[in-house]
């Protein structure tokens, strides 16, 4: 802890240190400068700011504090030879008195060896402040003088907006709420991107605050934001050693690039940049310690075990756990399940996904390592390599159902309208999860959720990323537009994996009398087949239909027609409408459109049908 300023204090605080966080350029991973913050007497009531600050105001001692913390700050900084700039927070009260310490501070800055150009004066202006014009004043006369300036906790309300338009500063600071979980909120992503292109256009740099997760960081770096600071890199210190934490320096060694989410163009997205650099264990780690791993680690459903870099394996969470009241003494390399994948990082999301859609379907709901040149990099799921290939699968409207992280109906409505409306030749199909509510009832909804991300990453695997797109309309209906030519052969593709996986959602006893038992819509026990894959096809190359909908309730026809199987199968209608009439999507269908046959079908694979 770094000493407390020695001057007198003006009334009973105690005494003050300061504590530096650094500022991180998220390009290369060099240090900007240092945020300087105050504390006070450890152990007190007073060791934080916010409390600190709360006496000042209630004794009418705010301006007298600010200056006392100016100088602990500014003598820290140079008594500790901090490299880079200094970020020095000011209150807006500073800026209504004329106890502003212009002169001083830069008299100060002469006797501690530092220039005013390493200086920023970082300023939070709030609804509290009245003369607005004496905040503008006195950073543009700071600014003379050679002091950068920074706007802080952007984003908190108008005033700091207009702040930015007055004064046009150096830096802006993204407030921490915008930040967090950036990855996962598109109003926050919208929000940060929205900041970005306005500093782009003034030439102000921007820093994101409170950065704590790889996934934030990756957003911030592909929406291009210069700086961030936050857990994720250091804590604030009294004396920081100028190094970063190590998972953080590995991130930003590493190729962080191009986060897939929200996306504005699709871009190569390597298999590295989704991995989480999960903390390893030994492969001599007693199981207990294992154990306490996963007690402390809730949400963690498996650990990677490595030597020397070298990764060995997973060790599943149910299978530790499962071991809670026996005396083990093996260590974990006994329990290393031996179906757990191990992919190289510069794999594409492609190529992940189709080697997870043609692997053991139990290895779907495991986590799989990822590697770097035969060394460990981290862990990653299926679910991740999903959500992320299915923003990069289509690059224009961002919804992305939470449960797959496929888009939602929204961009295939729009696709197929131009499409529709442009005569372009493409196939459509509608695609259901076959007796989905009935599997949910007798074997849970958690297990009904993963045989849905199965389906999702199936088809997603199976689809030309540069040509088709798959879209989740929720539950187990999926759709999709397909413009590569082979598309008969993916079709049937995706139809074979989800059978061959099924085995992997069901227990042996449903698996071979080819059913369960659930509850039926009038309460009365049922025998349901298992789970199917029912997919309707709409070749529009040889219809024209007036508009989008009248294609979506042909594809529900189509998909109809599957059903009427008794297993998985695909349908793929070669009739041309003669109607217009549009059928309520989700409803009857058999009435309101006619059809006739343009030409006999062609053959299709075992598993499906054509029209006729």
């Amino acid at each position: 802890m770094s000493v407390a300023a020695n001057t007198r204090e003006p009334f009973s605080h105690g005494p003050l240190y300061a504590v530096f966080q650094p500022v991180i350029s998220l390009k290369s991973g060099s240090i900007l400068g240092y945020e300087g913050l105050i504390r006070g007497r450890p152990g007190t009531e007073l060791e934080m700011p916010i409390a600190l600050f709360a006496k000042a105001r209630a004794a009418n001692r705010v301006a007298r504090l600010e200056v006392r913390c100016i100088h602990t700050v500014l003598s820290s900084f140079a008594r500790l030879k901090l490299k880079g700039k200094v970020f020095l927070n000011v209150g807006p009260e500073m800026f209504e008195v004329d106890e502003f310490p212009r002169e001083r501070i830069f008299a100060n800055l002469a006797r501690l060896g530092l220039s005013p150009g390493r200086v920023v004066i970082e300023v939070t202006e709030n609804a509290q402040v009245v003369n607005q014009m004496s905040i503008y004043d006195a950073l543009r006369a700071a600014r003379k003088m050679g002091f950068e300036v920074a706007i802080d906790d952007l984003g908190e309300g108008y005033a700091s907006l207009r702040l930015w338009s007055e004064l046009q500063p150096d830096y802006v600071k993204i407030d921490q709420h915008f930040v967090r979980d950036v990855h996962l909120d598109p109003v926050k992503f919208q929000f940060v991107r929205t900041i970005r292109q306005l500093s782009f256009a003034v030439g102000t740099k921007v820093i994101g605050e409170g950065i704590e997760s790889a996934a934030e960081l990756r957003v911030l770096r592909d929406l291009g934001v210069e700086f961030g600071q936050g857990y994720l890199f250091a804590p604030p210190v009294s004396e920081p050693s100028g190094a970063l934490q190590p998972a953080a320096a590995r991130l930003l060694a590493g190729r962080l690039t191009h986060s897939t989410l929200f996306q504005d163009s699709t871009r190569a997205v390597r298999l590295a940049d989704l991995a989480v650099p999960v903390m390893a264990i030994d492969p001599d780690a007693s199981i207990s310690s294992v154990r306490e791993r996963m007690l402390a680690e809730p949400d963690r459903i498996g650990l990677p075990v490595v030597k020397d870099e070298s990764p060995k394996g997973v060790v599943m969470r149910d299978a530790i756990l499962a071991l809670a009241h026996r005396r083990e003494k093996r260590d974990c390399m006994a329990f290393v399940d031996p179906r757990a994948l191990q992919l190289d990082g510069a794999m594409s999301l492609k190529d992940a996904a189709t080697l997870l859609a043609e692997s053991d379907a139990q290895r779907f709901l495991m986590p799989f390592i990822v590697t770097e040149h035969g060394r460990y990099r981290g862990l990653c799921t299926a679910q991740e390599v999903l959500a992320a290939l299915g923003q990069q699968l289509h690059a224009s409207e961002r919804q992305p159902h939470p449960l797959t992280g496929l888009m939602g109906i929204a961009p295939l409505e729009t696709e197929l309208a131009r499409l529709v409306v442009e005569r372009q030749p493409f196939v459509a199909a509608w695609l259901d999860i076959r007796h989905l509510q009935a599997y949910n009832q007798a074997l849970g909804y958690a297990r009904g959720d993963n045989l849905i991300r199965y389906t999702a990453i199936v088809i997603a695997a199976f689809c030309d990323e540069h040509l088709d797109l798959p879209v989740h309309g929720g539950g187990g209906r999926f759709m999709l537009i397909m413009r590569h030519p082979d598309w008969r052969a993916r079709v049937n593709a995706m139809v074979a994996h989800f059978d061959a996986g099924l085995s992997a959602f069901v227990g042996e006893e449903d698996e071979a009398r080819g059913g369960f038992e659930s509850v039926a819509r009038d309460a009365a026990h049922r025998f349901y087949p298992l789970p199917a894959l029912a997919v309707g096809v709409v070749d529009a190359a040889r219809s024209r239909f007036l508009n989008h909908s009248h294609l979506l309730d042909a594809m529900l026809t189509a998909n109809l027609e599957a059903k009427k199987a008794a297993a998985s199968a695909v349908f793929v209608e070669r009739r041309a409408p003669i109607d217009s009439s549009r059928v309520a999507l989700g409803r009857g269908t058999g009435a309101a459109t006619s059809w006739r046959t343009e030409k006999p079908p062609l053959s299709e694979a075992s598993q499906s049908h054509d029209a006729t």
